[in-house]
């Protein structure tokens, strides 16, 4: 009995081990490989440098607003690059709105490998290329986050009054995220890069706009639903009833992102 209680410990720590050295094997799952624009049907954009403040080189993508319309900064997920986000982002551009696609490092061919406090780095460069480069006042700069993304969002609009801010797929935090995927790990002791969303999301002074799946298995819609309620005003949460994490462009999102910001555009003309 003693020899079978010693070896399930041994076995426990071993992967507790495990889960600490290898964590961001489990948080992140980058693609290589970017191709050029055209080939996924973006012609519009073009490929551009983004630096870093640690050194890093980014290939991201750009494309210019058209008619002094806004430009939205698209910060993806933690899986593949920017290149499977093609199909979510055309209808935004054909509406003639500005779009940065951030290549994250570790993405794509891009050097460096992905952590938090790595990809806060990405994400500012981003924001510095718009305000220092092409010379984009903030409030003309939209900050749109998907699933990971969202933690760049709202990290940079908790930072900057931006015009505002549209996250889909919330979380509240990694951490909590990891403990429903590991429920028999002690994940907050583990964790090292938390994406704490909830400690920072009181701080925005943007308008905000949370598009939740209700049959999201990844990130629950309470997620969603504690950040709207932790959130300031101007907000407001849409919780698409058929949709689960990676499909709520299938169920309609891009006309929820689309009327959000024409009203933005209406309420500004006064």
């Amino acid at each position: 009995m003693t020899k079978s209680i010693f070896l399930i410990a041994i076995t426990y720590l071993i992967l507790i081990a495990l889960f600490f050295y290898f964590q961001r094997l489990l948080m992140y799952f980058p693609s290589q490989n970017l191709p050029n624009p055209n080939q996924v049907q973006l012609s519009e954009m073009k490929v551009i440098q983004l630096q870093t403040s640690d050194g890093l080189t980014l290939y991201s993508w750009y494309h210019k607003a058209k008619h002094n319309r806004k430009t939205i900064v698209y910060f993806h997920g933690n899986g593949g690059n920017i290149a499977d986000r093609s199909i979510r982002v055309k209808p935004l551009l054909n509406a003639g709105m500005g779009l940065l696609m951030l290549n994250y490092r570790g993405y794509g061919d891009n050097e460096g490998k992905p952590s938090e406090k790595g990809l806060i780095k990405d994400a500012q460069s981003a924001l510095n290329f718009l305000l220092n480069k092409e010379n984009i006042e903030l409030e003309k700069i939209i900050l749109l986050g998907e699933s990971l993304g969202t933690a760049m969002a709202i990290k940079l609009a908790s930072e900057n009054l931006v015009g505002a801010v549209i996250l889909e797929s919330p979380f509240i935090s990694a951490t909590e995220v990891g403990r429903r995927a590991y429920p028999f790990l002690p994940v907050k002791l583990l964790i090292k890069d938390r994406y704490d969303n909830l400690s920072k999301i009181g701080r925005i002074k943007s308008p905000i706009l949370i598009i939740h799946g209700e049959r999201d298995m990844i990130v629950p819609a309470k997620h969603g639903r504690t950040l709207l309620k932790n959130a300031k005003q101007p907000k407001r949460g849409v919780f698409l009833s058929d949709a689960g994490h990676n499909d709520l462009f299938y169920h309609g999102s891009n006309d929820h992102v689309l009327n959000f910001i024409r009203e933005l555009d209406s309420e500004n003309q006064y």
